[in-house]
């Protein structure tokens, strides 16, 4: 059974490159009541933990939506557990959406979006209403309580359980679930996902060491076989994971300025992730400035067509069409909204100065969307 691990700084947790799809993992609250929220790369291979940040509450799992992107979780709460949101980027709730008397610790969204959850005290599979929080009971006897998690697989389309010893596969389409046999090799399998191969893992989050460890699982036989320890996540072990979006990479950005002929005079302040803002400051001393202007296109060359005479100054970076013009003075905050498929896609931002009589044109920054900074 799931049991409460001590928050860690971030520095404490190791570093690395991503993978190609970004997984999150979330800590078992081990002595105190909070749950590290971190991220595991290369989780096939040579896993390592790199930390988001810290919750302030219990979480018993999480899963992400397949379209939306959006994270949510369990929450322990007295008499049973509750439907949250946090937020990937720092690992804050962002919202209770409702509580369910039944307690609950699997969770996971098929395909479709629906969001399926396990019960702990019974056999049954619910589904969990993203409105209000409730589950409600689909029927399906899954032949024993929840110790583990759930995880659905996109090539076969099965839904996976494990009891924490024991793996289930869950026909949704026959409403039926039978025991597909013992992980033999993993005691505690408290996290269970699918890769958009059909691949499936399953990670031990140890009661007695806090230790984080990865198996493959055999869909067939259950069987767990050793991958390796999560670098960096030995005092936070682990209760849930979670695959993000299709590609969910980091954010890259970059400062381009043409020819050179234009002021270096926007700035990035955030870096745009899906769900959250892209943030500029542009310098408006200079040449006195009335206004700031933010244009937000789909790129351009290196060198783009410079205005010599007229209203407009400077050199065009960003090329139309414009997907947003924004005016303001001094800073922009450009809202994107929570879409998995806006991760990957190429943008840019070009700032600008408006006094009376002319637009000064600014560098330009170049952005490739994704999931986390």
């Amino acid at each position: 059974m799931k049991v409460p691990a001590t928050c860690l700084a971030a520095t404490l947790l190791i570093a690395g490159a991503s993978s190609a799809q970004t997984l999150y993992a979330i800590g078992n609250g081990q002595n105190d009541a909070h749950s590290d929220l971190y991220r595991i790369d290369q989780h096939d291979s040579t896993p390592m933990a790199i930390a988001v940040g810290c919750t302030d509450v219990l979480i018993g799992d999480i899963a992400i939506h397949p379209d939306t992107g959006l994270l949510y979780g369990l929450q322990f709460v007295s008499g049973g557990t509750a439907l949250v949101q946090i937020d990937p980027e720092n690992a804050a709730v962002v919202a209770l959406i409702g509580e369910n008397m039944n307690s609950l610790n699997a969770l996971e969204f098929a395909d479709d979006g629906e969001l399926y959850a396990w019960g702990l005290n019974d056999h049954f599979l619910h589904t969990i209403d993203l409105d209000t929080g409730l589950a409600t009971s689909t029927g399906i006897d899954m032949q024993a309580n929840s110790g583990g998690d759930l995880a659905f697989c996109r090539t076969d389309g099965f839904l996976y359980g494990t009891t924490g010893e024991e793996l289930i596969r869950v026909d949704l389409g026959a409403s039926s679930a039978v025991i597909v046999g013992s992980h033999v090799n993993g005691s505690m399998i408290f996290g269970l996902e699918a890769d958009a191969s059909g691949n499936l893992f399953g990670f031990e989050g140890d009661d007695a060491d806090d230790t984080a460890i990865v198996y493959d699982i055999d869909k067939a036989t259950g069987i767990a076989t050793l991958v390796g320890t999560i670098a960096g996540a030995d005092d936070i072990g682990l209760f849930g994971v979670s695959f993000a979006c299709d590609g969910a990479a980091q954010v890259v950005t970059s400062l381009r300025n043409g020819t050179g002929v234009n002021p270096v005079g926007l700035t990035e302040l955030v870096a745009p992730t899906i769900g959250h803002s892209w943030d500029f400051a542009v310098d408006i001393a200079t040449p006195g400035a009335i206004a700031s202007i933010v244009i937000i296109g789909t790129g351009g060359p290196t060198n783009g067509f410079v205005f010599t005479s007229g209203l407009v100054a400077g050199e065009l970076l960003c090329l139309p069409p414009f997907v947003r013009i924004d005016v303001a003075f001094g800073t922009h905050s450009i809202p994107l909204r929570s879409d998995c498929n806006l991760l990957g896609a190429n943008v840019c931002a070009q700032g600008a100065t408006f006094s009376p009589g002319v637009i000064q044109l600014n560098n330009a920054i170049d952005a490739t969307v994704g999931y986390f900074r």
